[in-house]
């Protein structure tokens, strides 16, 4: 099945305590998110923050925000505190449900 959107891989980190290490594109762990990253934004319905690592089974938080209210890309982020590894993804999918990113909340 062919997509009419992208979501593309932004950046990566691991961490230890409060030590954060960027990484290079983890390549296995995109792949395995990025089918249910599909899922989650082709829903009608806001989908849950928490959802099952397909990596190590247990949960981790999946957000979705934009900059602006007319902005034509999502961000979107993963984290599983088990794994202890930050994904971020961008997508030119933009669901209303998406909320936008405040700084100043």
């Amino acid at each position: 099945m062919v997509e009419d959107f992208y979501i593309k891989f932004y950046s990566a980190s691991s961490y230890e305590d409060q030590v954060h290490s960027r990484l290079v594109e983890p390549r296995e762990r995109v792949d395995a998110l990025l089918p249910l990253l599909y899922q989650l934004i082709e829903s009608e319905d806001k989908p849950d923050e928490v959802q099952a690592c397909p990596v190590c089974g247990q949960t981790m938080e999946v957000s979705f925000s934009k900059r602006f209210q007319a902005s034509t890309s999502v961000n979107i982020g993963v984290e599983c505190k088990t794994c202890k590894i930050i994904v971020l993804f961008e997508s030119d999918k933009v669901p209303a449900w998406v909320p936008v990113w405040n700084i100043w909340k």
